[in-house]
C-alpha cells in the first residue's frame, strides 16, 4: 500500500469538533441565540461544570416559562448522570434562578425544601429577591426571617416590617 495515499486519505477526514467551552455558550447567549446554544449542548458535545452555569442562565431567558423550568431540571439531571459533574451551590442556585425568574415561586420553595443540604443564606437571598420581584410579600418576609436566623448581620435596621406597610395600603 502506498504510504502517501494513506496519509492523503486520513487528511480528508474531518477534524473532530473542539470541546464546547463556556465561552461558546456565553457568546451565543449574549447574542440572543438561546435556541442555538441549547441545540449545541444537546448535540452531544462534552461540557464542563461552567457550561451548566451558562445553561441555567440561558433557560432563564426563555420566553416560555414552563419550558424554561423543564429544561432547567433536565440539564440539572443530565449534569450528574450524563456528564458526571457533581452539583455545587452555584448549580443549585442556577435552578432557583430558573424557577424564580419564571415566577415559579412555589416550585422554588419545594425545590429548596428538598435540597440535599441545609439551605444557605445565598439560597434564601435568591428566593427573597424573586419573591420581591414578583410581589409575593409573604414569601419575601419568610425568606428574610430565614436569612436573619442564619446570619443576624443581614438584618436591616431601617426596614419597615411588612405588616406595617400593609396597614398603609
Amino acid at each position: 500500500m502506498n504510504v502517501n495515499a494513506s496519509v492523503n486519505a486520513h487528511a480528508n477526514f474531518p477534524a473532530p469538533p473542539p470541546p464546547l467551552s463556556v465561552y461558546d455558550l456565553a457568546r451565543l447567549c449574549q447574542e440572543g441565540k438561546v435556541n442555538q446554544a441549547i441545540e449545541l449542548m444537546d448535540s452531544g458535545v462534552k461540557a464542563d461544570a461552567d457550561c451548566f452555569y451558562i445553561l441555567f442562565e440561558m433557560c432563564t431567558k426563555r420566553e416560555d416559562a414552563k419550558k424554561a423550568m423543564e429544561e432547567g431540571f433536565l440539564y440539572f439531571e443530565e449534569m450528574s448522570k450524563e456528564f458526571g459533574i457533581s452539583p455545587t451551590l452555584e448549580h443549585y442556585l442556577g435552578v432557583i434562578d430558573v424557577l424564580g425568574k419564571s415566577a415559579y415561586l412555589n416550585e422554588a420553595v419545594e425545590y429548596i425544601e428538598k435540597l440535599p443540604f441545609e439551605p444557605t443564606v445565598e439560597i434564601w437571598e435568591a428566593l427573597r429577591k424573586y419573591a420581591q420581584n414578583h410581589g409575593d410579600i409573604d414569601l419575601e418576609d419568610q425568606a428574610e426571617e430565614l436569612i436573619i436566623s442564619l446570619d443576624p448581620s443581614k438584618a436591616v435596621a431601617n426596614r419597615i416590617p411588612t405588616p406595617l406597610i400593609k396597614l398603609w395600603y
